[in-house]
């Protein structure tokens, strides 16, 4: 099933963009596809899908790294991990942190 969420932008890129994205689960791997909707698309997001991947250990997600997510410019990898973030707060899943 696709929700809909808005993703507020850094600081220093002001404003929001709705984004919606579907969860999927494979044994341990959580795999949520994210997709820009809507006309509004900055020109400093070079994404217009992008796949945020953790894998589950003792009840918590662990964050999987992804070159294609970051392989872009600071702004779209800030973003998505902003997305990664209210995603998994509206979830209500909790995510391991070092």
């Amino acid at each position: 099933m696709t929700s809909p969420i808005t993703i507020p932008f850094s600081a220093d890129q002001p404003g929001e963009l709705d984004i919606s994205y579907v969860i999927n689960v494979s044994g341990d791997i959580q795999e949520i596809t994210c997709t820009i909707v809507g006309p509004r698309f900055p020109i400093w997001l070079q994404l217009r899908k992008f796949i945020l991947m953790s894998q589950k250990k003792d009840s918590h997600y662990v964050p999987l790294f992804s070159e294609l997510n970051n392989s872009k410019n600071l702004a779209t990898t800030l973003f998505i991990d902003q997305a990664y973030t209210s995603i998994m707060s509206r979830e209500k899943f909790k995510v391991w942190v070092a």
